[in-house]
């Protein structure tokens, strides 16, 4: 085998096993972030001042948020400290999915998961500047040169769009399958 389609294999393998270890870890923090109740304050003294309308009590102790509220407390507040429950607007899944099946990496800018959303922008922009790149470097190289280096830019050219691709499907589907949660562990509000 020729060194060069060895490491056209590995790079390959490894994109898949790159995107396959954050789409897990993805998956794993949104299941733990599932089991916290955004959506019912409890053990609390329930009053139209601190559950308004269009929330309401349940009973004299627990505030149910309405559809496309959630309770959310900043990581400086408690439930205590709260003077008014289930202020938090959820943002809507419909939106984040059509984003992101549309604009690429636009429904994790949404959703304000930065941290996943710039390298997917980096990832989907490196297939354009690489075909620039041999477009540009087509003229002015020996033809034995030119080929080395196109052979070294499809290769990448190839790889980063076979990533792009992967991971765009994956969030499309987590997108649809509602698993995220917004930056701040609130789940989305399901269409």
């Amino acid at each position: 085998m020729k060194p060069s389609i060895i490491v056209v294999i590995f790079l390959i393998m490894l994109s898949a096993l790159t995107s396959s270890n954050s789409l897990r870890f993805m998956l794993e923090d949104a299941n733990n972030l599932k089991s916290i109740d955004y959506f019912n304050v409890k053990n609390i003294v329930c009053t139209v001042n601190n559950c308004p309308p269009p929330h309401f009590c349940t009973n004299s102790s627990t505030c149910k948020c309405a559809e496309g509220f959630a309770n959310y407390f900043p990581k400086s507040t408690t439930q205590e400290t709260l003077i008014s429950y289930c202020t938090y607007e959820q943002k809507k899944q419909l939106t984040a999915f059509l984003l992101q099946f549309f604009v690429f990496c636009a429904g994790q800018f949404y959703v304000g998961n930065i941290q996943y959303a710039i390298p997917q922008l980096i990832i989907g922009v490196i297939p354009w500047v690489l075909t620039c790149l041999m477009i540009f470097l087509r003229f002015g190289i020996t033809a034995k040169k030119k080929t080395c280096i196109h052979n070294l830019i499809t290769i990448f050219n190839c790889l980063s769009a076979f990533t792009f691709c992967a991971w765009w499907l994956a969030d499309v589907i987590i997108f649809g399958m509602n698993n995220f949660n917004d930056n701040n562990g609130v789940p989305l509000q399901h269409w």
